[in-house]
């Protein structure tokens, strides 16, 4: 041991230990920096800073590294922290580990190697571009997230109360999984401007969910998604935010539709990777959503209405499509197969949203700000 050093001592790596201090809301005055040339050698800057509930500090011994000294303050945290899993952490530093690929998304170039990797140059441009230009908005990267990450992002919960904040990511990750047309299309409603697709769509969702009538989790399943139809409905999930319980029970339904995922890949594709069918649609995902911008604003032109008024039927023009593409992908496979799949991940994107509300982005710029300092902190 070094001198001046007293057991016991904490090892940590530093994700680990940048992930426990934003959750103690530290904000960092330094953070690891380059090598300083200096008399005898370089060294590292080693980080402090300061939060609500401690004092950080710390000290570059030669031989040994930076030791860093963790000083709590009288007040006690007036939050629980819930971390559910690894890939829910890398998930704070915008890594999405989806099991067949893992998707990067701190910066628009990320976000292009991401998308490039998963479709092609053209669908990964698009999405770069949106990505960039409209504060993280991913049309196509940003449904295939919703529909494999991880099912729980971490939470910080509010001692005593219903409320919580999810610190997922650094960036907000939007796209038209939170929009109300098709939330109401997964609960069997009309929409504006419904196209024939559009009613086939719709009856595919009833379908699907008369399926599951017999489940256990079938009364959860109705109620989550009308909650969901209903929030992405109103102006209100632009000023409130989701209530811990809500959360919760959408989860329980996220839990069930990965479950019978398993079921579904094996009808659909006997004998193949459960990744490489997620695979195929997440590439039909990116490459068909990430125009999703141009074609609502095509049919929006003749009439002189507003883009956001035809999301409903483009998306399910696209599902409709996407799913013909998976009968020629798997010649074999039956139609009902094909179509459940489509719902399902789609269920399970909307409710992932749900679930995974109030992250930074929708909260207070300290917020905001505590998640982007750990993330260039980690960089």
């Amino acid at each position: 041991m070094p001198d001046g050093i007293r057991k016991p001592l904490a090892q940590m790596d530093r994700k680990s230990f940048l992930t426990l201090m934003s959750l103690f809301q530290v904000s960092w005055q330094e953070g690891w920096g380059r090598e300083k040339a200096e008399s005898g050698g370089g060294k590292k800057n080693t980080p402090t800073g300061a939060g609500p509930y401690c004092e950080v500090t710390s000290r570059h011994l030669a031989n040994f590294g930076p030791v860093i000294s963790y000083q709590p303050s009288n007040f006690l945290p007036t939050r629980r922290f819930y971390i559910a899993s690894e890939k829910a952490r890398s998930a704070m530093f915008n890594r999405f580990d989806l099991g067949f690929h893992v998707v990067l998304t701190h910066t628009s170039e990320e976000v292009y190697r991401s998308a490039l990797a998963l479709a092609d140059e053209d669908a990964a441009g698009t999405v770069q571009g949106y990505y960039e230009a409209n504060n993280g908005w991913s049309p196509g990267l940003a449904e295939v997230i919703g529909c494999f990450a991880e099912p729980e992002m971490p939470k910080a919960i509010e001692h005593g109360t219903d409320n919580f904040i999810s610190i997922f990511s650094a960036r907000s990750i939007a796209c038209t999984l939170h929009d109300p047309p098709l939330a109401q299309l997964l609960v069997g409603e009309e929409i504006k401007n419904s196209t024939p697709n559009s009613k086939t769509f719709t009856q595919w969702t009833m379908d699907y969910t008369s399926s599951l009538k017999d489940e256990v989790g079938f009364p959860k399943l109705q109620a989550a998604l009308k909650f969901a139809c209903r929030y992405y409905g109103t102006e209100t999930h632009r000023r409130e935010p989701i209530s811990w319980s809500e959360s919760r029970r959408s989860l329980d339904v996220i839990k069930l539709l990965d479950e019978k995922l398993s079921i579904l890949c094996e009808i659909l594709a006997p004998g193949q990777s459960e990744f490489s069918v997620h695979r195929e649609f997440a590439q039909l995902q990116i490459r068909f959503l990430s125009n999703l911008f141009d074609d609502t604003s095509a049919r929006a032109q003749p009439s002189r209405g507003f883009w956001t008024d035809f999301i409903g039927a483009v998306v399910s023009d696209k599902y409709v499509e996407m799913c013909s593409i998976l009968g020629e992908r798997y010649p074999e496979s039956k139609e009902a197969a094909r179509r459940n799949y489509v719902i399902n991940r789609l269920m399970r994107g909307v409710l992932w949203h749900i679930h995974n509300g109030n992250h930074s982005s929708n909260g207070s710029d300290d917020e905001r700000l505590l998640v982007v300092h750990t993330t260039s902190l980690l960089r």
